[in-house]
């Protein structure tokens, strides 16, 4: 995903600012992950409370099968929790790469400007945020050559 032709191979630009994202969406996962277990538990807890009322021995069918749903939807629940973990980490780590990019991109290239006196215009990866951004600057630096020039 990181690696190969055009990719850095840096996978954190600026980690400061992508860890407070990336802390951001963990934060998001786990509010949305507590509301999903809260609804699960309250849908099944009214079945596994009138099934325990029946007072079933360990070996009847409905016992076991009651059993068994409760345990495979605990695992499946642990299940889309964890991918949906792997999900949020990944849109944070690909969101504050669009942004934390840019931002490092322009400012290398303003220090290039500044070092060796050479200028030239900063160009952002195609999926990037800010390209209004690189725009401008682009459009100052046109208009200060211009102006350089008369």
């Amino acid at each position: 995903m990181f690696f190969g032709k055009g990719r850095r191979k840096v996978l954190l630009i600026n980690p400061k600012f992508q860890y407070s994202v990336m802390l951001h969406f963990l934060v998001l996962f786990l509010i949305v992950s507590f509301g999903i277990l809260i609804v699960a538990y309250w849908q099944i807890s009214p079945l596994l409370e009138e099934i325990s009322k029946l007072n079933l021995p360990s070996n009847h069918a409905l016992f076991q099968a009651v059993e068994k749903f409760n345990y495979m939807s605990t695992v499946s629940v642990i299940c889309i929790l964890i991918f949906c973990l792997a999900m949020f980490y990944n849109m944070a780590l690909i969101i504050s790469n669009r942004v934390a990019g840019p931002l490092f991109n322009l400012c290398r290239s303003l220090q290039n400007i500044r070092n060796s006196g050479e200028v030239k215009h900063v160009a952002f990866r195609k999926k990037d945020y800010f390209h209004e951004v690189a725009d401008e600057v682009n459009k100052t630096i046109d208009f200060v050559k211009e102006d350089l020039k008369n």
